[in-house]
């Protein structure tokens, strides 16, 4: 498939749009590269009909064979009624297995308590505040609890960091004595100091020092999350679907689940039929908590299924993104690229490259993380699951465990475009190896 010229022989401005991966000055159309894996295989879905422009008619046998592509499942409406109907079932059930327990909630708060006993004890002024997934509203079963003690009101103050290390040095020599907490690991060296606990050997806890930073983040996504359940389960489907599919965490330079949740948010920002309010975040950076009564003040409601949810989410990530040049802001919550006004400060604007800005530090652009590989990664696992539940099937990332023949049954094995990727990341490979600032030094000489 490599050796085919119709890998790499349309210029990027034939295929306009999101399906293209780039690295450095070398370009490679993802949905030429599977055309030339194998052209039935693909033009089999009605998703690639869909976006297919019409100056793909001067391409001759490859465009008739798009244009004649069937749709999938058939004209078979019952059929196709009977997988949607499963295809929630199985949703549900999901959700159902990642929802968090009684008991692991109860240790939360348990957690917490103990942890704001031992803090107001040993000095007064402070307080625990707990961030991320385990408190926005979009929490699954076994996420890990990341806190921050900070002062009253959780604001930087004059000599705020000195008081924090002090902080830290007096709680450390405290919780190595306490019986439910367990330390791991005591990071000084990091921007915020870190201190890893265990608390009762069920609950891992990530404790930080003078970290404000993500407690309006936390306080925004609550408040999407409670303005209808939908909000949540398209938040969560989501992250369990990057989760699956290899294409979350930022440690490994992939995006981050708050990236992922935002991505979800936005989406239901803009879609026309969605419409999810756009709340303003000023609201949200002063207090503790989030204002009361958004829900209601609102009225806001969405009736459709988990199944129509997904696909109108893929759907609009790999057909109608402006990739390279829309933002997803969840800021303001309506489609504009990295050019306009709104983004002057947002760095990173120029690169073609995926945009999320952070709704409250309006400069950070949190594809900082994401590698370029891994952004093709992304592209192709969006493509990939939109033509399966255009297809009536699941994403392999939100399946269930099937069990045959007493091992693990893994799809991704015999998957066209799983195959597809693959091979992309190892021409990005080889690229960057055989780049100039990647090539070893006796290459380099002149």
């Amino acid at each position: 498939a490599v050796a085919r010229p119709s890998l790499g022989q349309f210029a990027i401005n034939e295929f306009p749009g999101p399906h293209f991966l780039r690295w450095g000055s070398f370009e490679i159309n993802c949905f030429t590269a599977l055309c030339a894996m194998h052209p039935r295989s693909v033009a089999a879905s009605s998703c690639a009909v869909a976006m297919t422009p019409e100056r793909w008619l001067n391409h001759g046998k490859l465009a008739k064979t798009l244009m004649a592509a069937p749709a999938p499942g058939g004209d078979d409406d019952e059929r196709y009624s009977a997988q949607q109907h499963a295809m929630e079932q199985i949703l549900a059930a999901k959700l159902a297995e990642v929802a968090p327990t009684p008991e692991g909630r109860a240790a939360l708060e348990a957690c917490l308590v103990e942890l704001e006993k031992t803090v107001s004890l040993l000095t007064p002024g402070w307080s625990v505040s707990p961030f991320g997934s385990a408190s926005n509203g979009f929490s699954t079963h076994g996420s890990d609890l990341d806190a921050t003690v900070c002062r009253v009101p959780c604001a930087a103050v004059a000599g705020a960091p000195l008081a924090a290390e002090a902080l830290q040095d007096n709680l450390f020599n405290i919780l190595m004595a306490h019986e439910s907490f367990d330390i791991v690991e005591n990071v000084r060296a990091a921007r915020v100091p870190i201190l890893r606990l265990k608390f009762r050997d069920c609950l891992d806890l990530d404790l930080f020092f003078q970290n404000v930073e993500p407690l309006p983040n936390t306080r925004l996504l609550r408040a999407y999350a409670e303005l209808h359940p939908t909000v949540r389960v398209l938040g969560v489907l989501v992250k369990l679907w990057a989760k699956g599919e290899g294409v979350s965490g930022a440690q490994s330079g992939h995006l981050s689940p708050y990236a992922l949740t935002l991505m979800a948010i936005y989406f239901m920002q803009v879609d026309p039929e969605i419409r999810l309010p756009c709340l303003d975040v000023s609201l949200f950076q002063g207090g503790p908590c989030s204002p009361a009564g958004l829900s209601r003040r609102h009225g806001w409601c969405c009736d459709l299924g988990r199944v129509q949810l997904l696909s109108r989410f893929f759907k609009f990530f790999s057909t109608q993104f402006k990739w390279g040049s829309e933002v997803v802001s969840v800021r303001h919550g309506r489609r504009l690229l990295a050019s306009d006004s709104e983004f002057t400060q947002l760095k990173g604007k120029g690169v073609s490259r995926l945009h999320i800005q952070d709704p409250f530090l309006v400069g950070r652009n949190l594809h900082c993380v994401l590698k370029t590989a891994s952004e093709g990664k992304l592209i192709c696992r969006l493509w990939d699951a939109g033509q399966r539940l255009r297809a009536g099937e699941l994403p392999i990332g939100l399946r269930l465990a099937q069990v045959a023949e007493g091992r693990v049954y893994d799809p991704e094995s015999s998957n066209l475009i799983s195959m597809a990727w693959k091979l992309l990341d190892e021409v990005a490979s080889a690229w960057q190896r055989h780049s100039r600032w990647a090539r070893p030094f006796w290459l380099r000489l002149p």
